[in-house]
């Protein structure tokens, strides 16, 4: 009788797994299409099946198709995934979420994306992006720390940012944030870009449309940038002018890092701490 029990114990645990993950997934799935009922007014959601994994708690929408009302264009995404989620009904004081295989199809904007990127040579199974979004926020200290928010074309390149703000209260409509941000203070920032062969296909196609090679090209690039440089912040300019020469030249990766030794309000982020890394 016990050995029986024993057999029939892995069974029991499948089906009560597969049970729980089943009702999480119907629950999820109700939420999804509550947030969809609530978009309604402005694009019309379409999505094929929901997934949700009860060991890692990650929740996955595959086969998402966003039209806004009243235009031609759409927004294709092959999977999205929630890895983690919390906070209020209306707002998430932690996020982190990946949206997989993003295009934009039809309408006039996406048509000249296409022929930019064809004329380019990359083929349409290479204008799928994938985008990272991961935040912290903690209403009662009003800090809001970004992770990443990474976008990402495979074989073509990679942008992405984060920062570390406080004074900020993402809970406000949007005009009481906007004249509260004289007030917001910046710890930290980075925005970079690595390139895998955007940056040298860009420009060979514009030194070919000029005439000219690839080398002039750069050099009249950066002799331009060099006239605009004010004499306010000229050396941080020098540097940065110098970092961009080096990046086209041999496109890897170039950052902008802000790090002030103290918080510094985001209306003066062109102060100390701003400094190009190529």
């Amino acid at each position: 009788m016990r050995k029986s029990w024993w057999w029939t114990l892995p069974i029991v645990l499948v089906a009560l797994y597969f049970g729980i993950n089943l009702y999480a997934e119907r629950r999820v799935q109700k939420e999804v299409d509550n947030a969809i009922a609530e978009m309604s007014f402005f694009a019309d959601v379409d999505y094929e099946d929901v997934d949700f994994d009860l060991f890692s708690r990650k929740a996955s929408i595959k086969g998402v198709v966003i039209s806004p009302v009243g235009e031609e264009r759409r927004l294709s995404i092959d999977r999205v995934v929630v890895l983690k989620a919390k906070g209020e009904k209306t707002f998430f004081t932690r996020l982190h979420i990946l949206f997989m295989g993003v295009r934009v199809e039809s309408g006039e904007a996406g048509e000249k994306v296409a022929a930019f990127l064809d004329d380019l040579g990359y083929e349409p199974e290479e204008m799928k992006a994938d985008i990272e979004l991961d935040y912290r926020f903690k209403p009662e200290e009003r800090d809001f720390r970004l992770k990443t928010l990474t976008y990402r074309v495979k074989n073509m390149g990679e942008i992405s940012l984060s920062l570390h703000l406080s004074n900020i209260d993402l809970r406000d409509d949007a005009l009481s944030l906007l004249l509260s941000f004289p007030r917001i203070l910046i710890h930290e920032a980075k925005l970079s870009y690595r390139d895998d062969s955007l940056v040298p296909r860009l420009l060979k196609a514009m030194a070919e449309k000029r005439g000219i090679s690839v080398d002039s090209l750069i050099e009249g690039i950066t002799a331009e940038v060099e006239r605009g440089i004010s004499e306010e912040g000229e050396q941080i300019a020098a540097e940065a002018l110098e970092a961009f020469r080096k990046f086209l030249e041999d496109p890897e990766e170039i950052s902008l890092i802000i790090s002030p030794k103290n918080p510094y309000p985001l209306r003066g982020s062109n102060g100390p701490g701003i400094r190009p890394n190529s």
